[in-house]
């Protein structure tokens, strides 16, 4: 079977709670392959499952280092940055900010700017900086990533990249850049009806006018469409633009989708700023 045709089976499985199912089946497929970038990228999938299904982190990291191992030898310099970045990914995603910016690193050298996987991981590398309130060092990856995607004109970059820095900004306490960016990102996903980021974009309206009903009612929409993490980010960068009456329920709904989400990093901020809102 092609990588596509697994993977679609795979996320079947996943879907329908059959994990164990899942990892057998790719272990039938790695068994049976001798295309080392065919197996890469089942390593990399196999390490997605260990640690959102079954949280064992041994098992996450041996298919991890497999997968690296792996490409040591490959030619294909495109597609070693693409097992870089999605390593890197997973390996921010438990927590491991050291490692996941020396396999995104990694990947850049792999990369021509021109490249679309260039932008992406630049914005990853942000992302990462942003989630150690890095801010400064954030905004220059953010920077240099919008920079580069408007010279090779990759509007949905520049979406993403304007709303992260917005969100950074927000962060800083700088809400006139904050929204200026956001709405610059917003222009962009309605010229290219990039609907996911129209909707977060909107609920963030709807937080700084204080419309409860419109609120309530994009978060129901956004929940059907599976944009619980727009959501989540929405409510905890931009809670402190609500009325006072909001703030705390804002943050409390924040620190319950990330948490559902299995996003545990953004869950603790949602927490600790909440410990800080009380005080206030």
């Amino acid at each position: 079977m092609e990588y596509g045709e697994v993977e679609k089976i795979v996320e079947e499985k996943l879907r329908s709670g059959s994990y164990h199912e899942a990892i057998e089946l790719i272990d039938t497929q790695i068994s049976e392959n001798e295309d080392k970038k065919k197996i890469a990228k089942l390593l990399i999938l196999k390490a997605r499952i260990f640690i959102l299904y079954f949280s064992d982190q041994e098992k996450f990291m041996e298919s991890v280092n497999l997968a690296l191992n792996l490409i040591e030898d490959i030619e294909d310099k495109s597609f070693k940055a693409e097992i870089f970045n999605s390593a890197a990914g997973l390996l921010l995603y438990i927590g491991d900010d050291y490692n996941a910016l020396k396999y995104y690193e990694k990947a850049l050298e792999n990369l021509n700017e021109s490249e679309l996987l260039y932008l992406r991981v630049l914005n990853n590398i942000g992302e990462t900086y942003k989630r150690r309130n890095e801010l400064e060092m954030a905004l220059k990856f953010f920077l240099k990533d919008y920079e580069l995607g408007e010279k090779y004109g990759e509007k949905r970059i520049l979406v993403y990249v304007a709303e992260n820095i917005g969100e950074v900004y927000a962060l800083k306490g700088e809400w006139k850049k904050a929204l200026e960016w956001i709405e610059k990102a917003y222009k962009i996903a309605k010229e290219i009806g990039e609907d996911r980021m129209i909707h977060y974009m909107d609920l963030i309206n709807a937080i700084k006018e204080g419309n409860r009903e419109k609120m309530e009612n994009l978060e129901k929409i956004m929940r059907k469409r599976g944009e619980l993490h727009e959501i989540a980010d929405a409510f905890f960068y931009f809670h402190p633009i609500a009325s006072p009456e909001f703030q705390e329920e804002l943050l409390n709904k924040a620190a319950l989708l990330f948490a559902e989400i299995k996003d545990g990093k953004m869950h603790n901020a949602s927490l600790e700023r909440l410990e800080k809102l009380k005080k206030k």
